[in-house]
């Protein structure tokens, strides 16, 4: 089969589950860093830890420990954070194989080629953060006006009594 189905799980609490968080559950237990998780997802860190926030916030139980050591730090799994990571992968497992025969149908009627290996969708695959080339930023080169230091401008009042006092010298 090459359709692909996402499953999300909207909460009563209105906390949510999707395939981007888990996947970042799936980071943090794989890498034991939000930052590498992140990276490995596609997201910013600052996303991320904002999701573990909210996550840790919405649950009973947490999903994640983060555990700072002075300037190092890092995350963990807790075992609910697991759990929760088996079950949606087993329910998505689940639906796919229910569905199958539909999505068949559905690809048929598409025109889609049922032989064609299916894309891999960029939540569907973590990705090993060593392996992700980073670019680095130019520096900026510092602007031509900071490097001339400016003449302080004369206010218009300095200006009239020093031309009236020369005027003055002249007659």
């Amino acid at each position: 089969m090459t359709t692909w189905f996402f499953l999300r799980v909207d909460f009563a609490t209105r906390a949510s589950l999707g395939p981007v968080r888990i996947g970042l559950l799936e980071g943090i237990d794989r890498f034991g860093s939000i930052t590498a998780a992140a990276q490995a997802v596609g997201m910013t860190y600052r996303h991320g830890s904002w999701l573990v926030k909210m996550m840790n916030k919405s649950f009973k139980n947490p999903p994640v420990t983060v555990i700072k050591q002075g300037r190092a730090s890092g995350a963990v799994l807790t075992a609910s954070g697991k759990e929760m990571v088996a079950l949606y992968r087993t329910m998505e497992r689940r639906f796919s194989e229910a569905v199958a025969t539909q999505a068949k149908a559905l690809e048929l009627l598409v025109g889609d080629d049922l032989n064609a290996p299916a894309p891999i969708p960029r939540e569907a695959k973590i990705i090993d953060p060593a392996t992700i080339r980073i670019v680095k930023k130019p520096k900026r080169s510092p602007r031509a006006s900071t490097k001339q230091k400016r003449e302080p401008v004369k206010s218009k009042l300095t200006k009239k009594s020093t031309t009236s006092s020369r005027s003055a010298t002249r007659r």
